[in-house]
This record gives structure tokens, sequence and C-alpha cells, in this order.
């Protein structure tokens, strides 16, 4: 496993499945929406002041998660050396 973060920040129906998909045939452990637990999991987080994806170990890239798209400044400042792909 890899220490990497990489943090899709487009919204639905932007291509976020397909890059999801290139992601694993990659080798990188993805989450694509992961239903309304995965939100619930990046609020409690928030509001914890814990890093936002800490609740999802093993997991390199995030795809179509609203509450991460919203924050990719927090993701920057706690995951140093992350990287962002907006899709449009």
């Amino acid at each position: 496993m890899s220490d990497r973060k990489i943090f899709c920040i487009g919204l639905n129906k932007t291509g976020t499945t397909t890059l999801h998909q290139a992601f694993e045939m990659l080798g990188v452990r993805s989450l694509h929406w992961g239903g309304p637990s995965s939100g619930k999991k990046v609020g409690r987080a928030l509001r914890e002041g814990r890093p936002l994806v800490e609740d999802f170990p093993g997991i390199e890239a995030f795809s179509d998660i609203a509450g991460l798209s919203k924050r990719y400044a927090i993701l920057d400042e706690q995951y140093p050396g992350c990287r962002f792909i907006l899709t449009t």
C-alpha cells in the first residue's frame, strides 16, 4: 500500500466512473462514490477535526464523493503531496 492520495474533485457525470476504473486497472485502490456512508464518514471526520479520509484505510484514490470534492483545500493541507484531478 502506498501513502499517496489522489482526489478526483470533478462532479458526478464528468467521467468519474471511468477514472475509477482506470485507477483499478492500474492497481490503485480506488473508492468511487461509496454511497451515503462515505459522505457520513467524511462529515464525521470533519466535525471531529480528523483527516478527512482517515476512515478509508488502504484507499489511495477517491472520486465522486461530494464531501471531498468541496474540501480540496483541507485535503491539500492534510495530505501533503496529494494530487487532484478535475474532471469536467
